[in-house]
């Protein structure tokens, strides 16, 4: 190899890794871009990710608080029924 071609060579792999990034930066929320070491999420996607898993976890929560104000209730009636019964 030469010195020209080793530069030719260093030029076409910045390139093609500047477009990468280029896809990786700018990508949508549902994007991954292949890369030689597997897909890379897109900041956009990645933050999309977290806010649907926190989204998903403050629905469980609040199905969680709704069956325990449920119980109160309940336990509540029994114990104005076992108050009424004694």
């Amino acid at each position: 190899m030469t010195l020209q071609t080793d530069l030719q060579d260093a030029v076409t792999r910045v390139e093609s890794d500047s477009q990468i990034l280029h896809n990786i930066i700018h990508g949508n929320d549902q994007t991954t871009v292949n890369t030689e070491n597997g897909n890379v999420k897109t900041p956009a996607k990645a933050i999309k990710d977290i806010e649907d898993t926190i989204q998903a976890g403050l629905t469980d929560i609040g199905a969680v608080g709704q069956q325990l104000n449920q119980a109160i209730d309940q336990a509540e009636t029994y114990a104005q029924d076992a108050q009424v019964h004694a």
